[in-house]
């Protein structure tokens, strides 16, 4: 069974990102970059969003097991793993040119990996 600090810092970084204004002018830097086939803003706006939705803890653990495999398929895959056409620009982002760009993408990765590790604790459960 997940420990209830893994519970308390899903629900701190859920308020954290839900308080953090989205990185729209660092995204506007990343598209400048990218060739107008790649939507960045709406691709991480819609990433994100996933994610902070899918973490509020009381309808996650409510989840069938049906539901709950999908979670887990869709969590399995960070940002740049569904999104790899951004990784060449993501990895020269500097944290002193979009630090609210670089911020979201650490929350919502941890946030990410921990809900991970709720879904896979949970669907132990139906075992």
């Amino acid at each position: 069974m997940v420990n209830e600090q893994v519970y308390s810092r899903v629900i701190e970084l859920r308020f954290e990102l839900g308080n953090l204004p989205f990185p729209h002018e660092d995204c506007a830097k990343i598209q400048k970059h990218l060739d107008s086939k790649y939507w960045f803003k709406p691709d991480l706006s819609s990433f994100h969003l996933n994610i902070w939705y899918v973490c509020a803890i009381e309808k996650l653990l409510q989840k069938d097991k049906t539901s709950l495999e999908h979670q887990k398929s869709w969590m399995h895959k960070s940002f740049l793993e569904r999104f790899p056409e951004y990784k060449s620009v993501l990895e020269n982002i500097d944290y002193e040119e979009s630090p609210l760009l670089v911020k979201t993408l650490e929350l919502t990765e941890e946030l990410r990996k921990l809900i991970l590790c709720l879904v896979e604790d949970k669907l132990k459960s139906f075992d």
